[in-house]
C-alpha cells in the first residue's frame, strides 16, 4: 500500500513539472511481493495448501523507511543530447531513458546503499580512475553503488559511485560519482558523451563504449 502526503515546494523548476500527479514513495511495512527480495532483507515464511512462500516483512522496532523501486540495466549507443563532464568521456544526464538489456528491478529503502551490477571485466588500469590501478589486469565485477533519498513527494537525490569487487576486495572510484535530484519516473542516465573516445576503464562502467548505465526511479 502506498501513501499519498501533500505535495512539497521544490527548488528546482524541472521536478515540479507534472509532480502533483505523481504517488510519493511507499513504506518498509508495504513491501511490493513482485519485487525480489535482496539479501539480508527479514523475511517469514507461511505455508498454503502445501506450499511455502519467502516474503519480505518489515522489523516491527525499527521506524519505517520511505522505499522506491529502481529498476537500472543498459541501453546502446552514447548520450545523444550531451550532459555534465564525469571525466573520462563520460557524462551524465538525467531523461525519460529505459534501460533495455540486462535490467534488474529492485525496492530500494531511503539511505541504504545498493549496488546494481553492471557486468564482470578485465580492468584495465589505463588510468581513468588512479583507485583503480591496483585492480590493472585482474577480473573485476562492475557496479554502482546507489543511495536513495526523498526530496519532497515527487522527486530523489540518487548518490551513485561506481566500485570494482575482485579478488583484493572492494575499490570505490570516487572520481565518477554522481548527485543528482531525480524526479520519479525519470532516470539517472550515464554514457558516453557524443563523439569522444572513451577509455577501456570508463567505458567498462557504463557497459561499454557503445552503451550507457541507466537508473529509472519509479514511485
Amino acid at each position: 500500500m502506498r501513501r499519498r502526503t501533500p505535495l512539497a515546494v521544490l527548488t528546482l523548476a524541472a521536478v515540479l513539472a507534472g509532480c502533483a500527479n505523481l504517488e510519493g514513495p511507499g513504506l518498509r511495512g508495504s513491501p511490493d511481493h513482485g519485487i525480489a527480495r535482496r539479501a539480508g532483507t527479514p523475511s517469514w515464511r507461511w505455508s498454503t495448501l502445501g506450499e511455502s512462500v519467502d516474503r519480505p516483512v518489515a522489523d516491527p522496532l525499527a521506524p519505517a523507511r520511505d522505499q522506491w523501486i529502481v529498476e537500472t540495466g543498459l541501453a546502446p549507443g552514447a548520450l545523444a543530447d550531451g550532459g555534465a563532464s564525469l571525466g573520462a568521456g563520460l557524462v551524465v544526464a538525467v531523461g525519460s531513458d529505459v534501460p533495455t538489456r540486462a535490467v534488474e528491478t529492485s525496492s530500494v529503502e531511503a539511505g541504504t546503499p545498493t549496488a546494481f551490477r553492471v557486468g564482470t571485466v578485465r580492468w584495465a588500469g589505463d588510468g581513468a580512475d588512479p583507485a583503480g590501478a591496483a585492480c590493472a589486469g585482474r577480473e573485476v565485477e562492475v557496479a554502482w553503488l546507489v543511495c536513495v533519498r526523498a526530496r519532497g513527494t515527487c522527486a530523489v537525490e540518487v548518490d551513485a559511485v561506481p566500485q570494482l569487487t575482485g579478488a583484493g576486495g572492494p575499490t570505490t572510484l570516487e572520481r565518477f560519482r554522481v548527485r543528482r535530484v531525480v524526479a520519479v519516473g525519470e532516470a539517472l542516465v550515464i554514457g558516453a558523451a557524443p563523439g569522444r573516445a572513451v577509455p577501456a576503464d570508463a567505458a567498462a562502467l557504463v557497459g561499454g563504449p557503445a552503451s550507457r548505465f541507466v537508473l529509472r526511479v519509479r514511485a
